[in-house]
């Protein structure tokens, strides 16, 4: 079977900026499955559910799949995508479907009376011969046959589309028994719902020498930091700089480090070994943090200084006389030459609607993901690798996971007890699980035990090497 890039179909996504979903008024009452693609349906606009990218699903014939519109509206209502991005991913897993649908010159309510026949049981087999192939993953055709099911039992369910319009029903629902591994550890049975179109995924392939923290995170060894550390005053941005030392001593994700807002550091209360500052960081802060929960940073004094002296630069006020939010204490800290944000901020994203719904802002808005800050690093690692052949490259996320390793060690060598390491590095990283918190406990144990085990393996083996 071939590679979804030799499907023939030129069927597309286009992103429309600024979006409003149109409500679905009526649709005219055309039930045959060879007009269906001229059923019109009719809006009106809802200026409460917006985004900022809507994904429009484009035919090869350059007309818009309409059906599918009406499909991700339902989707944007539902969960309230500001980004896009989620519904990005639904639009491009049924696009997968639609090029299926025209390279097999069918219709997606092509579904005739035997099962085999029907275009959705024909895409499913041609799924999993793609995971055969080893063209995809079997996660990846789980999700897009998944996708596919939803479509269509939301169309039914919410009378996008009409009884008459099928020829016979495009999915059955069944109940199914599972076995889970609870976060305890165990196995346990539970009924789910599931379809007669089913793939079964993968599990998860976990490597031991990772921490599973919101990612695979690896931490850095001492001597990894120090060269990285060495080679980053050398080669990196004085903004990388900053945001590596934010990192490194608090433990912060890259939404949090880049959402930080001058005001933010103003004031702060100073704790009591008066070489800290608490920075609170999470719900209505206007800092962003994973799920918005919140969360208490704590901020040596000297990178504070090395914070504001930065503020104070030129270099700063000149990157923010180009933002949105110009010269003033509630803009970013970080920001780019063009006076864009390393990464968008929920507040900020709040604020260009505002302004999009009264018609004041103009042009297009784009949304920034830390990329900027990837690719600073990534030139800094180059440096790196190419003086170091053995360097092992990371990501900026792992700067998390070494925290938190630092923190144990320290702990550790002060001689506290496990259950108060375990205790302080839960409340310093925010873990909501204490199973999260073990995994950094047990780490370094666990990485001694294998190298142990490994090396008298091969001592054993080498006898009979000759």
């Amino acid at each position: 079977m071939g590679r979804h890039s030799e499907l023939n179909s030129s069927a597309r996504i286009v992103k429309v900026n600024k979006f409003y979903k149109n409500v679905l008024i009526e649709q005219d009452d055309l039930t045959l499955k060879e007009n269906i693609s001229f059923k019109k349906y009719h809006y009106e606009k809802d200026m409460d559910v917006f985004t900022f990218n809507f994904p429009m699903i484009i035919q090869s014939s350059g007309e818009v799949w309409e059906i599918a519109t009406v499909y991700l509206m339902y989707c944007l209502e539902e969960i309230r995508d500001l980004d896009g991005e989620i519904l990005y991913n639904f639009a491009t897993d049924l696009l997968d479907y639609l090029k299926f649908i025209e390279d097999r010159k069918s219709h997606f309510l092509d579904l005739p009376k035997f099962r085999s026949n029907r275009i959705i049981t024909k895409y499913e087999r041609y799924l999993r011969d793609q995971v055969e192939n080893l063209v995809i993953g079997p996660n990846t055709a789980k999700r897009r046959i998944n996708k596919v099911v939803d479509f269509y039992k939301t169309c039914i369910e919410q009378k996008f589309l009409t009884a008459e319009d099928f020829e016979n029903v495009p999915y059955e629902e069944q109940l199914r028994r599972v076995t889970i591994v609870t976060t305890d550890g165990y196995e346990k049975e539970i009924e789910t719902r599931s379809h007669d179109h089913a793939i079964a995924g993968s599990p998860p392939n976990r490597d031991e020498n990772l921490i599973y923290d919101d990612g695979a995170l690896r931490p850095l060894s001492m001597r990894e930091q120090l060269l990285y550390l060495e080679y980053l005053e050398r080669y990196g941005t004085r903004e990388l700089q900053l945001m590596t030392y934010i990192a490194l001593f608090t433990g912060a994700r890259i939404q949090t480090i880049c959402t930080l807002r001058v005001k933010h550091l103003k004031k702060l209360p100073l704790m009591a070994d008066k070489k800290t500052y608490k920075l609170t960081v999470g719900e209505d802060t206007g800092v962003d943090t994973k799920n918005g929960k919140i969360h208490h940073l704590e901020l040596p004094l000297k990178i504070k200084k090395l914070i504001d002296n930065y503020v104070g630069s030129e270099e700063w006020k000149e990157r923010a006389k180009k933002s949105f939010y110009g010269e003033c204490d509630n803009n970013y800290i970080f920001l780019t030459k063009k006076g864009n944000p390393y990464y968008t901020s929920k507040r900020e994203k709040l604020d260009v609607k505002y302004q999009v719904d009264s018609d004041k802002y103009v042009g297009k808005y784009i949304i920034y993901k830390g990329n900027a800050v990837r690719k600073n690093l990534s030139d800094v690692l180059e440096k790196l690798c190419e003086d170091y052949l053995d360097y092992q490259d990371f990501r900026f996320h792992d700067l998390r996971a070494t925290f938190g390793m630092n923190l144990v060690r320290k702990l550790e060598e002060f001689g506290y007890s496990p259950n108060v390491i375990k205790n302080k590095v839960k409340t310093k990283m925010g873990h909501d699980s204490d199973s999260t918190t073990d995994l950094y406990l047990k780490y370094e144990f666990n990485k001694e035990e294998r190298q142990r085990v490994q090396s008298k393996l091969e001592n054993e083996l080498f006898k009979y090497v000759n």
